[in-house]
């Protein structure tokens, strides 16, 4: 069985952004920024690796290919307030949430956030 989470387990740091839009006068977007939310939230880091399958859709063997892509996932104490919509940064890498989740049989005490890359 493995041991479970500990808060000496949380060895990295991340920071979470929300994504602002701006608009001009007529309410038209005219661009979007990036504003801090959360900074230097302790984390554990778990890379895991994942291949794709894909093609140019005519289904031909010889058309499709295979991509390997990185997940990672992090490690946190629970939140109720995180998004999938925002912005992760660990080390100076960005991440795109792809789903947010409570650590199974933990009752409200950690907190699993998949991501990829950003390209």
């Amino acid at each position: 069985m493995a041991k479970a989470l500990q808060a000496g387990d949380l060895d990295c740091k991340l920071s979470l952004f929300t994504l602002d839009t701006h608009k001009n006068g007529k309410g038209e977007s005219i661009g979007q920024s990036e504003s801090p939310f959360v900074q230097n939230l302790s984390c554990r880091k778990r890379e895991r690796g994942g291949v794709e399958t894909g093609g140019d859709g005519s289904g031909s063997p010889a058309a499709s290919r295979e991509t390997a892509y990185g997940l990672v996932d992090f490690d946190i104490r629970y939140r109720m307030d995180l998004l999938p919509t925002m912005i992760l940064y660990c080390e100076g890498i960005q991440y795109d949430i792809l789903n947010i989740h409570a650590m199974a049989g933990t009752r409200r005490q950690w907190l699993t956030i998949e991501t990829q890359k950003h390209d």
